[in-house]
């Protein structure tokens, strides 16, 4: 006896025998009309090669992720708790035999053994008063946050590239200035400062890093030029500087190296294409090809051919798309808890 067959087998074959002239029918002309010339022209991606300029992107993506995480992960040193082994040169065993030793009469200053010369080192922040230097971390990493919350909008109205500069220069000069504080509250102050700038560096570098390698090499890249070579990096520079005034120091100097690297570079073409800015993006694409060494005569025609279509595409693909910034992710009492849990986790 031979069963019938059931109504999604039927489905299935007439999916399998769909003709293309059939897939095409379910697509607007418009939209099928711009596939059909993209596929002739070409796309932004046939113009970004792993040549010269790319290269010039990829130091620019490693300074800053040193930068960033060197600016960062600072306070794992320079908040680093040094052991009591004395007071008043009499040999002790740590802060309780100390509290025992001063018994509240004996102000003696304590003997400190140490690999870095943290804060607590040199403030004399030892035992109970240690907490004070840890408690810093919080308002540090807050500036973080919030420098983060407004880079990342200001990269999006004003560019890639201005967000950049900005946010390596403010970061140099603040941990240049917290490398001079004369006590915790200004050390406190500075660093909140750098974090505001920090954290501008960690949003917008990724992006940037992002709109201008290759599409087929992207991956490989975002996981070698990334944090965690850097963490691998920043304690062997750390155990160079020795102390937390001399490491404030080379990372100023660091951020500093990253400005100059951005400064060669372009804006990010894709979001001057996006801005509706195609003049500049086509004096910066040319301006890659000619470091590439790839261009001709024939580029030019191309490149307008290929202008249009991506900005026939943006301007398609921006009429279905909303806006949003980073004050949305408070609009409502859901989305405010959500926020504020993702935070208060990190």
């Amino acid at each position: 006896m031979t069963s019938s067959p059931t109504s999604s087998d039927s489905s299935l074959e007439e999916e399998k025998f769909l003709k293309p002239e059939d897939v095409e029918e379910c697509i607007p002309p418009k939209e099928l009309e711009m596939m059909i010339e993209e596929k002739k022209v070409g796309t932004l991606d046939d113009f970004v090669t792993l040549r010269w300029y790319c290269m010039l992107v990829l130091l620019m993506a490693e300074l800053t992720a040193f930068t960033a995480t060197a600016s960062s992960k600072v306070m794992v040193f320079a908040g680093a708790t040094p052991t009591v082994v004395g007071c008043g040169g009499t040999p002790l065993n740590g802060c309780h035999e100390l509290a025992a030793f001063r018994n509240g009469t004996n102000d003696c200053v304590p003997d400190l053994k140490y690999q870095f010369k943290s804060v607590q080192v040199e403030f004399n922040y030892v035992c109970d008063d240690a907490k004070k230097v840890k408690n810093t971390i919080t308002v540090q990493t807050f500036g973080v946050l919030v420098g983060a919350a407004i880079f990342g909008q200001v990269s999006d109205t004003f560019g890639r590239r201005k967000a950049l500069l900005i946010s390596t220069l403010g970061n140099a000069i603040f941990n240049w200035i917290s490398a001079y504080s004369p006590d915790l509250f200004y050390f406190m102050v500075w660093r909140t400062m750098a974090g505001v700038f920090t954290g501008g560096v960690t949003v917008v570098q990724m992006v940037f890093m992002v709109e201008n390698i290759p599409r087929k090499d992207r991956m490989w890249i975002q996981n070698s030029i990334t944090w965690s070579p850097n963490l691998i990096l920043f304690p062997f520079v750390a155990w160079l500087c020795h102390d937390w005034r001399t490491m404030s120091v080379v990372i100023a100097a660091a951020s500093i190296a990253t400005f100059f690297a951005v400064f060669l570079l372009e804006e990010s073409p894709r979001w001057l294409i996006q801005k509706g800015r195609l003049d500049e993006a086509r004096k910066s694409l040319i301006k890659i090809r000619k470091t590439d060494r790839l261009y001709d005569e024939t580029f030019e025609k191309q490149l307008d051919e290929v202008l249009h279509v991506e900005s026939e595409k943006h301007a398609r693909s921006s009429k279905k798309a909303k806006k949003y910034t980073f004050i949305h992710l408070f609009c409502t009492w859901k989305m405010m808890a959500q926020s504020l849990t993702f935070v208060s986790g990190m």
